[in-house]
């Protein structure tokens, strides 16, 4: 539908935060992460159960131990959001 207007959800969409939102701009779902994140309660102490699991944590930015991921996927989401923070 081109010319019409969609209105995004203030909802952050759940799929887009674990890495898995297939629709990109079509989402009716928010994609702001650095909102997400700045909203999401403090993170608890210790290391993700799922750091050492090859396919890397199943829950990605609402993980509550996410700043403890090491795996380059997070690391490059961490980087695009702390750039995303920097630019307001």
């Amino acid at each position: 539908m081109s010319g019409v207007l969609r209105l995004r959800s203030p909802l952050v969409s759940q799929a887009f935060l674990k890495g898995t939102c297939r629709f990109g701009e079509e989402c009716r779902f928010s994609h702001d992460t650095a909102t997400f994140l700045a909203e999401k309660p403090a993170d608890l102490p210790g290391s993700c159960p799922f750091a050492s699991v090859p396919t890397g944590c199943p829950f990605g930015l609402t993980c509550r131990y996410y700043g403890a991921h090491d795996n380059p996927a997070a690391a490059k989401v961490r980087h695009r959001v702390c750039a995303a923070v920097s630019d307001r």
